[in-house]
């Protein structure tokens, strides 16, 4: 955390490191990847003396979420710089829940107490659903909203809970004088609330608790949020499997409407963002399940940190073989193409596609394999996996994320699977695919798949055929799709190009960068997010021609 604090101050005053340039170096002189602890405080420290006027300012959210002797140093370093008269003028806010150390320093600094300040706004959001939602009016009113105010304390999230009680209640239909008893029940606590909710889950059946189980743990443990197909595709492939998943089980255990699927096994635990990702409806939430995970005695939920993370890598190595081995559509298809045309790479393109999970799994299996320890089972799957992929020409491309992904782990190196992939290595570098009746390299077959990809503007798999040969240096293809993309006006996939490192000044064989191709094709769009992210104005291709006067070219033209 010290660490961070320090770089959002230089990226408030890059005058600041003239002054802390001598600690720098001498903590980095030998290649010391780390910067000590004691030198961060000291560096952090010394800022009272700094020359700068110029005013800082920093905002550390949830700080009671930080690791507790990391936090009391911290909090004791920061209004120690807040108490002195110095010539750096720095203001510190935090937010954060009740903790010992907050308690014993805020003594003298301004405290802010939230529930005294959105007191009124729960007031105002009770009384809305109340008189709204559930129809109160009168003195049944007024008792329902006073108890929901003095029993929040500040807490919103609290309040929407109750709010969701009470509308679920509303729905099956009460007599009035019923409400107020069913709202006094409820527990005035979060870790009450979530007990509840928790005791409601567990109860239902068998494939509501297996179905709760499975989603809650990719939410909780998985390494970035996931969205609904993803999730609905993670839930169609069985747990507890060492043997490969049939296309034919896997289609028939797809969920129709997840979105409700998620609602029913997350219970209230659980929110759909508007762009699709799932994600819990708050921290308290997170620690409330990662302690119900942990704890074997209390719930059915109960697991370990290695069992989850084995039951997400096996989820996703069988969704690789679904995906490249196992699905019709691979088997009678693609993989017995031999000459590859445009039309070709367009279907398998439109293909992967239809695999919304495969973005997660490329991009996160050696992270939950680092976590899963030593499996038999899991490295069978992986060398079953292996084997399935270099007998198929169309996932050659995947050549050089294997190697990044499992080239590297000891268990792996140790075993006959160390000879696999040796043979995938060959496969990478080596081997040709037929492409448009040209032997080319098997790395070529992935430029041609995410050309495809950028055509028809598959910009999720473009981001997935990125991660399975970036590891490999791709960097002037993603180039030259950037100039192809920002040509044909596809701007969310130009972003991603330029997310991606992409020179957005890179020419092409006629001297056009991609502000060229935006401008004389008409992408307005595009042309301003190539100048946002340092495209030259004054490029010109080789006839002299700057974008401008392509695009005066273009007006012309009509």
């Amino acid at each position: 955390m010290l660490r961070s604090i320090l770089y959002h101050i230089l990226e408030q005053d890059e005058s600041i490191f003239f002054d802390l340039q001598r600690e720098f170096r001498e903590v980095h002189h030998g290649n010391i990847s780390k910067w000590p602890y004691e030198s961060l405080k000291n560096t952090l420290s010394s800022f009272a003396n700094l020359p700068s006027t110029k005013p800082i300012y920093l905002i550390l959210d949830a700080v009671d979420e930080s690791e507790e002797d990391d936090r009391r140093e911290i909090i004791k370093l920061l209004c120690n710089l807040c108490s002195k008269e110095n010539r750096c003028h720095i203001k510190v806010f935090l937010a954060s829940r009740p903790v010992a150390e907050l308690q014993r320093h805020i003594g003298k600094h301004h405290l802010i107490k939230l529930q005294n300040e959105n007191k009124d706004d729960i007031s105002k959001f009770a009384g809305n659903f109340l008189s709204n939602d559930l129809m109160l009016t009168g003195s049944d009113f007024g008792r329902a909203r006073d108890y929901i105010n003095n029993n929040a304390r500040g807490v919103f999230v609290w309040v929407a809970l109750v709010k969701k009680e009470l509308s679920t209640y509303f729905d099956t239909g009460y007599r009035e004088e019923e409400i107020l008893k069913y709202l006094t029940s409820l527990p005035k606590e979060l870790q009450g609330f979530y007990k509840l909710m928790l005791d409601r889950l567990e109860s239902g059946t068998d494939r509501d608790i297996q179905d709760g189980q499975k989603i809650l743990r990719w939410v909780l443990f998985g390494f970035r949020p996931l969205t609904v197909v993803e999730l609905c595709h993670a839930l169609a492939v069985p747990d507890d499997r060492s043997l490969m998943v049939s296309y034919e089980e896997f289609r028939q255990r797809e969920v129709r409407g997840m979105e409700k699927r998620i609602v029913h096994c997350g219970g209230n635990f659980l929110e759909i963002n508007l762009d699709g990702t799932v994600q819990l409806m708050h921290q308290t939430v997170r620690e409330f399940l990662l302690q119900t995970f942990q704890d074997a005695t209390n719930s059915n939920l109960a697991t370990t940190d290695t069992n989850v993370h084995t039951a997400m890598i096996t989820t996703s190595l069988q969704y690789l073989m679904l995906c490249f081995t196992i699905c019709p559509t691979m088997r009678d298809r693609f993989s017995t193409i031999e000459t590859w045309a445009s039309e070709d790479f367009q279907a398998y393109v439109k293909y992967l596609d239809q695999w919304p999970l495969l973005n997660y799994t490329l991009s996160s299996l050696d992270y939950h394999y680092r976590y899963c320890g030593p499996n038999e089972c899991i490295s069978q799957l992986i060398s079953t996996l292996i084997d399935q992929l270099i007998l198929n020409q169309a996932s050659c491309f995947l050549g050089a994320w294997v190697d990044s992904c499992f080239g590297k782990t000891n268990n792996v190196r140790s075993s006959p699977q160390n000879n696999i992939l040796s043979r995938m290595r060959i496969i990478r570098r080596d081997q040709t695919v037929p492409v448009y009746k040209h032997p080319v390299t098997a790395e070529d077959f992935s430029y041609n798949a995410l050309d495809a990809a950028a055509a028809v503007g598959l910009s999720r798999l473009v981001d997935t055929l990125l991660i399975s040969c970036s590891k490999d240096g791709c960097s002037a293809q993603i180039n030259t799709l950037l100039i192809i993309t920002a040509g044909k006006g596809l701007k969310y996939i130009s972003q991603l190009f330029l997310d991606r490192r992409a020179n957005p000044n890179s020419k092409d064989s006629s001297g056009q960068t991609a502000l060229h191709h935006a401008a004389k094709n008409g992408h307005e769009a595009v042309a301003q997010l190539l100048l946002q992210h340092g495209a030259q104005k004054g490029a010109r291709d080789n006839k002299g021609r700057m974008a401008l006067r392509l695009a005066i070219l273009k007006l012309i033209a009509g």
